[in-house]
């Protein structure tokens, strides 16, 4: 694992690669989107995970654009602490003008919480989708180097996706044991999650639960792309799960949907190739 979790997400993730002796992000992470400011110039790739995170007024992120379009549900916000009158713990936390960055990583002891108050107005509860400063914002990926030095370009990025790294393999392997796959070589389960927490800083967990597991998934892997399937791996996503989130099915305190969108519909031009194929339920 990368020693410490931010540079993984950082403008000089690729290492050495990007000249940067500071960053050891490639000691984790195994198949990257490479990003170049000069060489790769795209709207999408990881400028997309930057400038739509991002909007003016907050801290240096490393690119000219800021989009103000993502940000975290206060779902997210509640896998790392409890929050004022949604559970016991931090009374009127939010309510604190200080940095939340360095509030939230002090207060839930990981380094994985990463967002910002500072900055920009913003409210925990979300109540209209398309206003940014509802919600809190995501600083999780920036374009700024962890060896301090500059950047290719002032509006492109050098932010490497970090499409497949060791992180993953740790939590895939601590969900398969506690879903009954044998041990190897005595490694157990808890041992592969408190890894994670390690790195982050986190409490140690003495007891590990599916529940738990799924957790910290999301508290690993947040805004990388892959809490759909694991929410279906779980039973947590379609059907009547018992388990909602803001404005699930567009509705504000969330409502459950139907167990087929489990499963997304075979495109139609695979289906008129090939007859034997069937369309799944619900489409």
């Amino acid at each position: 694992l990368c020693p410490k979790y931010r540079q993984l997400f950082m403008g000089d993730n690729a290492g050495t690669v990007d000249a940067s002796s500071v960053n050891q992000a490639p000691n984790e992470i195994i198949f990257p989107i490479a990003a170049d400011g000069v060489k790769t110039q795209a709207w999408g790739t990881s400028l997309f995970l930057i400038a739509s995170t991002h909007a003016a007024g907050m801290k240096p992120w490393g690119t000219t654009e800021a989009w103000a379009g993502n940000r975290a549900r206060k779902e997210l916000i509640k896998k790392f602490f409890t929050i004022n009158g949604l559970g016991s713990g931090i009374t009127g936390f939010f309510s604190d003008a200080a940095d939340l960055t360095t509030a939230l990583i002090s207060s839930s002891k990981d380094a994985r919480a990463l967002f910002d108050k500072k900055s920009v107005s913003v409210n925990l509860i979300i109540t209209a989708p398309t206003i940014y400063s509802q919600g809190y914002q995501v600083i999780k990926f920036t374009n700024v180097r962890a060896d301090g030095g500059a950047t290719h370009d002032p509006k492109y990025v050098d932010m490497d996706i970090p499409f497949m790294r060791a992180g993953e393999a740790y939590l895939t392997y601590a969900e398969a044991v506690t879903r009954g796959a044998s041990p190897i070589n005595g490694y157990t389960a808890l041992q592969a999650v408190n890894a994670l927490r390690t790195r982050a800083g986190a409490t140690q967990f003495t007891t590990l639960t599916l529940s738990n597991i799924i957790d910290e998934w999301s508290r690993e892997f947040f805004f990388e792309g892959r809490r759909r399937m694991d929410l279906v791996r779980f039973n947590m996503f379609g059907g009547a799960t018992g388990y909602t989130w803001d404005w699930k099915n567009g509705v504000d305190v969330g409502k459950d949907f139907k167990a087929e969108f489990n499963l997304f519909p075979l495109p139609s031009g695979d289906l008129n190739a090939n007859p034997n194929l069937t369309q799944n339920p619900g489409y």
